[in-house]
């Protein structure tokens, strides 16, 4: 292709930057340089305005096609599909100048306007970019979605075909052919592609997504013998109806498990803990009789069966599945209550035999916690790998995972369960009253993730202790606790040292969970007026087991972290054996192993299993999944009507400030003094900016999460599960956050 000036116009292939040449064009240049077959083409910059249009049409044979390239079009949030404009078939200068001012022109657009309000984008910040690409003489062309729009199964692609070029197809107004793909074949016959070409659709589909790390909607042409790409860009639209139940992924967004792709070292833990205490736990209550698959992974992350747990508590009197959906952070997609079920003599004989044995199991099962956070840990972790021999080592971690691992992890689970039914019995006993839930369950006393937080701050403000005493004691925390391959704070000192520094200066935690206790109990003498005498002791004895049991919550919750630092020590140790071995390329392979197979790893090469699900973990790297699937749901752009947001409110109280975006928790050092602390989730490796934060607003979380709890002891207002809000606000935004009533309203 015939170079022109560089700096009026950019070749596809010299494209660096979305600022320059806008999204569509910088995508097109990235599949390009990984051999993707793409058009040639030149773009021009938004700061051009003189086009040499005779040197362009001859530089890409006479004909062209003008496409919009904007800095903010084709991006997994805000796709901007069918706002912008887009020329085929240019072939003089006059058509070359009024198709780019065309293009341009559409920017300001009141589709696209509104667009942007929906999406919460400032229009004013987007630059347009034009592309020019070589008109292709298609005589097939069409689109590949490489997960099924409608189905949704992560396993079947669509390739939609018509003769000739697309345009038609993609605008609604013609209809071509559809071959739906599964297990990478078609399942129907075409004669406008071969099998041939089928295959090779589904090839580079497969690669495109494993560069985008999501699902790709890829606009594809063929001219003569050979494939071209013209677009690739995120599935921004899903629908499920090829996934059987309701799934979600609610307590696993906490701590990591689920905020990114899961390993298979990590599901393969959780998934053998799970299976074994949802279903016993549900068989104990009288609820289930045969067992059900109780999670799986979908799009790379951990999802639970929604629709079976769902199923099992409506047969409980008093169940709103509203509130259920509420507690756990899932977003209803029914109006109203959704499924109740009434309180009638008929319910409550039925659930009987469930009542009495709910009663047995949430007694024992708090005995149980306290034996278990009695126990004495620490010969576990002053085991002496030097001195122990590769079977000794193994057959140690096969003890660590399938006794200690099993049973503590087991109990946090059953403990999450008796929490829930606990939290219904409550209110179900005080719906008609004025109460503050969260004032109720707040003031707890002597929390570990609390004690961790006071610790902290003793160590920046009064220089009580030590890091390394502090590393001892607390080292087991981590930026994000249930992945595996992050450190752990006792290999990552400088996290914690930057935690430190946000406490100088910071309110005392002691003086903040004081005030929680003093609204506890202000909330308690004034929750004892509202019963007559007779029912007064039935709601205390309720509403202690229910604060009895967050609070043994968290402390499992701490106990289960320390389990999984013992846990990260023998999986580097065999991993690091395996690479010296050569069973394994590198040490971090390893976490790409089921646990099971780490049994055999020191001595049976497994590189091809972990290239395989290496690959599959680049598939999925980028998606934001959706949080639940099936169905009754679907995955759609977060869209927002209005300067307010709404979510859960999950700690009482209004608070207004500046707003600092913490995606990560090496981003603590920007959160400022009083600012509203905007992020995805709060593991209890975060509690210790809580006490500098005005308020706290996630995309996760619900009345029972970590966040919820934490966020009640520190007494500042928290509005969790709020969709997509880390990338609706901006830094330095103002808001005002409401507790109570879940809302964030943008000053």
């Amino acid at each position: 292709m015939k170079r022109l000036n560089p700096n009026v116009l950019i070749p596809l292939s010299a494209v660096t930057s979305v600022e320059e040449a806008g999204a569509k064009a910088a995508s097109l240049a990235e599949l390009a340089r990984h051999g993707i077959p793409v058009p040639g083409a030149f773009v021009i910059p938004p700061s051009v305005t003189t086009v040499p249009g005779r040197q362009v049409l001859e530089a890409l044979g006479g004909r062209v096609a003008v496409r919009s390239s904007a800095t903010a079009e084709d991006l997994t949030d805000a796709s901007f599909a069918g706002q912008f404009r887009s020329f085929l078939n240019i072939c003089t200068t006059e058509e070359l100048e009024l198709a780019i001012r065309k293009c341009r022109d559409s920017l300001g657009s009141d589709g696209v306007r509104a667009y942007c309000d929906r999406h919460g984008l400032d229009a004013s910040q987007i630059r347009m970019a034009v592309i020019v690409q070589r008109m292709l003489k298609a005589k097939v062309a069409g689109v590949l979605f490489t997960i099924h729009p409608v189905r949704g199964h992560e396993d079947e692609m669509l390739i939609e075909a018509c003769k000739g070029l697309a345009d038609g197809l993609l605008s609604g107004r013609a209809s071509g052919v559809q071959i739906p793909v599964r297990g990478g074949h078609a399942t129907h016959p075409t004669d406008l592609l071969s099998k041939e070409q089928v295959q090779q659709l589904i090839t580079i589909g497969g690669r495109i997504q494993q560069l985008k790390g999501a699902p790709q909607d890829i606009e594809w042409a063929i001219e003569g013998d050979h494939l071209y790409i013209l677009q690739a860009r995120p599935i921004t639209r899903l629908c499920f109806s090829g996934i059987e139940g309701d799934w979600t992924n609610a307590d696993f967004r906490d701590g990591g498990v689920s905020s990114g792709v899961v390993t298979p070292l990590m599901w393969s833990l959780y998934e053998f803990v799970l299976q074994r205490a949802l279903n016993g736990y549900l068989k104990q209550l009288k609820l289930l009789k045969h067992d059900i698959e109780a999670g799986r992974v979908i799009y790379g992350r951990p999802y639970w069966n929604l629709g079976a747990v769902k199923r099992c508590m409506q047969k409980l009197p008093g169940f709103v599945e509203r509130e259920f959906d509420c507690d756990l952070g899932v977003q209803p997609t029914y109006t109203g209550d959704g499924v109740r079920t009434p309180i009638t003599p008929w319910s409550i004989l039925r659930a009987i035999p469930t009542a009495l044995a709910a009663a047995r199991v949430i007694r024992v099962q708090a005995a149980r916690d306290l034996r278990l956070l009695d126990d004495d840990l620490t010969s576990l972790f002053e085991i002496d790998f030097r001195a122990l021999g590769d079977g000794d080592l193994v057959w140690l971690f096969s003890e660590l995972v399938e006794k200690t691992y099993l049973t503590v992890e087991e109990n946090y689970f059953r403990t999450i369960f008796c929490t829930s039914i606990a939290k219904q019995d409550l209110k179900t006993f005080v719906e008609d009253k004025p109460l503050s839930y969260t004032k109720l369950v707040g003031g707890l006393n002597h929390l570990r993730h609390f004690e961790c937080a006071q610790a902290l701050w003793d160590l920046a403000n009064r220089n009580v202790g030590s890091m390394e005493s502090f590393l001892k004691q607390y080292g087991h925390h981590s930026r994000r606790e249930l992945d595996l391959r992050v450190p752990r704070w006792s290999e990552d000192p400088e996290t914690v040292r930057d935690l430190a520094r946000t406490q100088v200066g910071a309110e005392n935690p002691a003086n903040m969970n004081r005030r929680q206790h003093e609204l506890f109990a202000a909330e308690l003498a004034r929750a004892r007026c509202l019963f007559h005498p007779w029912k007064r002791r039935r709601f205390e004895a309720k509403l202690e087991r229910l604060r009895r049991y967050v609070w043994l919550r968290e402390q499992m919750r701490d106990l289960s972290t320390r389990i999984y630092a013992l846990i990260r020590r023998f999986v580097l140790e065999i991993g690091g054996r395996a690479a010296l071995s050569g069973c394994l390329g590198t040490t971090e392979d390893v976490f790409y192993l089921t646990s099971r197979e780490m049994y055999e790893v020191v001595r049976v090469p497994m590189h091809d299993r972990v290239k395989r699900r290496r690959d599959y973990e680049e598939m999925y790297r980028t998606f934001r999944a959706p949080n639940e699937v099936g169905q009754r749901f679907r995955l759609a752009p977060v869209e927002h009507n209005g300067p307010r947001l709404t979510g859960i409110g999950c700690s009482s109280g209004v608070a207004s400030g500046r707003v600092s975006i913490v995606k990560n928790l090496r981003d603590a050092p920007k959160l400022e003094r009083d600012h509203v602390l905007v992020c995805p989730f709060i593991d209890p490796g975060w509690t210790p900016l809580l006490n500098v934060a005005a308020a706290v607003v996630t995309e996760s979380g619900g009345q029972l999460s970590h966040a919820a709890v934490l966020c009640r002891e520190y007494g500042i207002p928290a509005v969790l599960n709020v969709p997509g809000v880390t990338r609706v606000l901006q830094d330095g935004q103002v808001v005002r956050v409401n507790g109570e009533t879940g809302s964030v309203d943008v000053l």
